[in-house]
């Protein structure tokens, strides 16, 4: 029999056991991730956990969100709108990633049975607080796939894209090689630029950094137009760095010893997770620096650690595609309390033959099967 438990906070349950629940998934759904973002968030969460035999062997945070300071996790943002009731935001809530946590020695009908009875709480939850149902949002194709066969779920509904680069080979050189040769001459030349400007990239600890990164992160969100007091920045930073400081490396662009650029990122079991970057652009010298930390240098990172991949996020996808990286649909599945409409059908064929044209150089970058599942790869009657 499988058993529930309803925690109102994760240190209810033991890291090691949570992040054994995880696996070779991300970080982002890690127990010390999910306990920093979640610490004094305008949320009400709940820690659905799942037992069986006494054994933790499945997961699901749950949160009533109060107020949503993320404008892409806001549900009547999502997609094309269509979510615009009230919703139980199910799984981890930041960083454009998802699951069900279910452990992975279990036999699949187990497996299955532990999504149902974490969803069906999830459901009760719902029931409770007079909702529409609940939205899992940010989810790979195989996380989707998997919870639309176990619960009570309507389609998956295309979002966005994780670009990601799976690294060849054992070393830098191996990753130019796959390159097609114009691109390759292009990063050769970029860092070429780099090196002639006396410019270095070198991990740093996380503190004193931290605050410097603050500051450039501020700068970039700044010059695309995203508004906010200085101090909103350093908090942000400082619960994505500090608050997990054992995980967090803060890669440095220096110029002579002076930081003018940082990103950080998360290496973790196999991968790394490419969080934000900042600059401070009045120092820089147009010498690639973007290129040259945030992509050069986190692949050389990548290779030097024996990680196989690098997870750059849903944003700037074309610099990031004609870099090597592949594109991962991320998906909203919603489980409806009622029955009814969930919005127009034809939104994932819209949007795959969107994607496509937006990048029709990168055909490659669509080789996951998510590009053909649930309507993607069909011509909307719009566009025919």
């Amino acid at each position: 029999m499988i058993d529930i438990d309803r925690l109102d906070t994760l240190d209810a349950v033991a890291p090691a056991a949570w992040n054994e629940l995880v696996g070779d998934g991300s970080f982002y759904l890690s127990h010390q991730w999910l306990a920093a973002q979640d610490a004094g968030q305008p949320v009400d969460p709940v820690y659905l956990t799942a037992r069986l035999d006494g054994r933790l062997v499945g997961a699901l945070p749950t949160y009533l969100v109060h107020r949503e300071t993320n404008e892409f996790y806001a549900p009547d943002r999502c997609a094309d709108g269509r979510w615009t009731g009230r919703y139980l935001i199910a799984g981890a809530r930041r960083a454009y990633t998802n699951d069900v946590l279910v452990a992975a020695d279990l036999p699949a009908d187990q497996r299955s049975a532990v999504t149902r009875a974490l969803v069906a709480a999830a459901l009760d939850r719902c029931a409770k607080h007079d909702l529409d149902g609940a939205l899992f949002l940010y989810l790979g194709t195989e996380a989707a796939e998997r919870l639309h066969q176990c619960a009570p779920s309507r389609p998956p509904v295309f979002a966005t894209a994780d670009a990601v680069v799976d690294l060849p080979g054992t070393g830098f050189d191996d990753y130019l090689a796959a390159l097609p040769d114009k691109r390759r001459r292009e990063v050769r030349r970029e860092m070429a630029r780099f090196a002639t400007a006396g410019l270095a990239v070198k991990p740093l600890p996380v503190q004193p950094y931290w605050s410097q990164l603050a500051d450039m992160f501020g700068a970039v969100q700044r010059r695309y137009g995203h508004g906010g007091d200085p101090q909103q920045w350093h908090r942000i930073v400082r619960r994505q760095t500090v608050r997990v400081e054992a995980d967090a490396v803060i890669l440095g662009c220096l110029n002579g010893g002076e930081l003018v650029g940082g990103v950080l990122m998360f290496p973790w079991r196999g991968a790394c997770y490419v969080k934000l970057c900042g600059f401070d652009y009045a120092r820089l010298s147009g010498a690639f620096e973007y290129f040259n930390l945030v992509y050069y240098g986190v692949l050389r990172y990548a290779y030097d650690h024996g990680l196989s991949r690098a997870h750059f996020g849903r944003e700037a996808v074309e610099a990031k595609l004609r870099r090597g990286a592949r594109l991962a649909p991320l998906w909203v599945v919603e489980v409806p309390v009622r029955e009814g409409s969930s919005g127009d059908p034809a939104h994932n064929a819209v949007q795959g033959r969107a994607w496509r044209a937006g990048y029709p150089w990168a055909s490659s970058a669509f080789a996951e099967r998510g590009w053909s599942m649930w309507g993607m790869s069909e011509r909307p009657k719009e566009l025919a």
